[in-house]
């Protein structure tokens, strides 16, 4: 019996939300560490779709820079998803627009790279199970010609327990080998996502760390919405930011649009 063509286009779209369901609730499920914040809880959904903002870093250069401890959150996540279909998953998990150099020229100074062992054994930036084309020996090559600044240093490991061992043994040597390359770069965590485990000794724990970001808030709301939570929150939580304590956001060019 023949199939109809269009039956068989909707059975893959079908399967193809699915997926994109599934994949969403899986990276969800995995709790961000940190000290949480409440604000933006009680603001509605956004109307209006997230759109990307094209910054060049020269509009930051000294003037948008303040006294304060700015953190930006998957901080390699700015650039284009190599894997995820559809499309939507990695549009969902992205937390940045703009590069490293541009965070910076903004007043970032904690970034936070997540990171997996690549198929040629280099450090691969991702988030999730979503891999992005971010040069991380590049970016950490810059932000050690800075200087004064934190990396958080996180193994985004496998689901899959019996790559944990692999991954694990892999991040292991990866912090030891950044801390003796990069000598003006101050590593944190060295923890892995799923578990949280501490992998990297070398590594000291993070400092305390606000996290004005998306998070999951029931099992329905499973879908990140990082873009528009920024969109919504990142303003008014301006105010907040002090130079005491770390303040971590996602899109960090919002705070001061």
């Amino acid at each position: 019996m023949m199939i109809h063509p269009r039956l068989t286009s909707l059975s893959r779209l079908l399967l193809a939300g699915l997926f994109a369901v599934i994949v969403s609730v899986a990276d969800a499920a995995v709790p961000l560490h940190g000290v949480w914040s409440e604000a933006g809880d009680s603001l509605s959904p956004a109307r209006r779709r997230p759109r990307r903002v094209r910054v060049e870093a020269s509009q930051f250069d000294g003037a948008a820079v303040r006294p304060v401890k700015l953190a930006s959150h998957n901080s390699l996540t700015y650039a284009r998803a190599l894997n995820g279909s559809p499309g939507v998953v990695a549009r969902r998990n992205r937390c940045q627009s703009l590069d490293i150099r541009r965070q910076y020229a903004l007043g970032v100074r904690l970034f936070d790279f997540r990171v997996r062992r690549g198929d040629d054994g280099d450090a691969q930036a991702a988030h999730g199970r979503i891999r992005y084309d971010a040069d991380v020996a590049a970016a950490l090559e810059f932000l050690d010609s800075c200087g004064g600044v934190t990396v958080r240093l996180m193994l985004e490991n496998s689901l899959l327990p019996w790559r944990r061992k692999r991954d694990y043994s892999w991040f292991e040597e990866y912090a030891i080998t950044v801390v003796a390359r990069y000598t003006r770069i101050s590593f944190v965590c060295g923890r892995s996502k799923v578990g949280w485990d501490k992998v990297a000794a070398n590594l000291p724990e993070e400092p305390v760390i606000h996290q004005y970001i998306w998070r999951r808030r029931s099992t329905v709301n499973v879908i990140p919405k990082p873009a528009r939570t920024a969109r919504r929150s990142n303003k008014a939580n301006v105010a907040k930011l002090n130079p005491d304590e770390w303040s971590m956001f996602d899109f960090v060019e919002l705070l001061f649009k």
